[in-house]
Formats: C-alpha cells, structure tokens, sequence
C-alpha cells in the first residue's frame, strides 16, 4: 500500500485520530490528508452587488474560522505520521463530505482511505447518509474506519465486506 489518504470530515469521534495514525500499514510511502470544509448556505438569489459581496466575504470569513479552528488538530496529525504527508482542503456547500471524499480517492488513485466514524445525530445521518459509509460504499480502494472510541477499527475491502481486527493480518503486508 503505497497511497494512503486519510479523510478529515469535521463529524469524527475524539480519539479518532490516534487510531487513524495506528491503523496506518508499515512502509506506507505517500501519505496524504484530505480535510473536508463543509459550509451548507442557502442559494444566494439576489441581483444587487453588494450583496453578493457580503455574502461572499461572510463566506470567505467561515472558511477561515473553519481553517483556523481544525489547524492545531490537523498539525498534530501530520506530526503523527510516520512518513511526511501533503495536506489538501477542500470547501464543499452541500454537506455531503462521503461523496468529495471519494472523488479525491479516486482522483488520486488511493490504495487505502482511512476516515473516522461519522458522530452526527440519528437525523442528520438519515439526511445526507454517514459520511463514513458513503465512503466505505463509493471508495475505488479499501477503506478503514476508526471509531474512536476504544474499540479497534474496521477494515473495508472493495465491496464492503467489513473485517475487524489488527492491521497487516486484516488487510495484508505491505
């Protein structure tokens, strides 16, 4: 496994994030940190210009509150890894992280996606879907979802068959 990409959705479970860094397979060269900004805003319809300015500036203020706000976690993340990693983010409008996350997936060519488990409400999930399942469902590569909350992750291979357990027995050498 030489492409890994480890999904940051905003919804995780604490802890998820020492887990992603232990699920990581040995030897893994490319490592790449995708995190999904989700701003969902109404359509914007007005015609007067100065109010597409606001608008537009209110959205660029979110982004940056947004940015500021997960940077030290995603720091301590890349400081984790074993091997230098690329980070990318992504603002998206439509809530729905599980379908960018598997669009960059597939763009990049992962071998392996590691993603925590979606901690929204019942409701919302019902909504827009767990963004963790959508990826399990929709990723071109095996997926790993670490719950976060003591229990060891899961490991998704392509078609969704979920395996439990430790790492390079579960999904193989590297």
């Amino acid at each position: 496994m030489s492409k890994i990409l480890i999904a940051v959705h905003g919804h995780e479970p604490r802890g998820w994030m020492d887990q992603a860094v232990r699920a990581l397979p040995p030897g893994a060269t490319t490592i790449k940190i995708l995190v999904v900004l989700d701003a969902p805003a109404a359509a914007f319809t007005s015609l007067l210009p100065a109010a597409r300015r606001r608008f537009a500036a209110a959205r660029r203020q979110w982004r940056q509150l947004a940015e500021a706000q997960i940077e030290p976690s995603i720091a301590a993340l890349a400081g984790a890894l074993p091997a230098p990693s690329d980070i990318e983010t992504i603002l998206i409008g439509d809530g729905d992280a599980g379908r960018a996350i598997v669009r960059v997936a597939r763009e990049w060519r992962a071998d392996l996606v590691v993603v925590g488990r979606d901690t929204r409400g019942r409701f919302a999930r019902f909504l827009l879907a767990a963004t963790h399942q959508q990826v399990a469902d929709g990723a071109p590569c095996a997926v790993c979802v670490t719950p976060g909350d003591g229990r060891s992750p899961a490991a998704m291979p392509f078609g969704g068959r979920r395996i439990t357990g430790g790492w390079p027995a579960a999904m193989g050498d590297a």
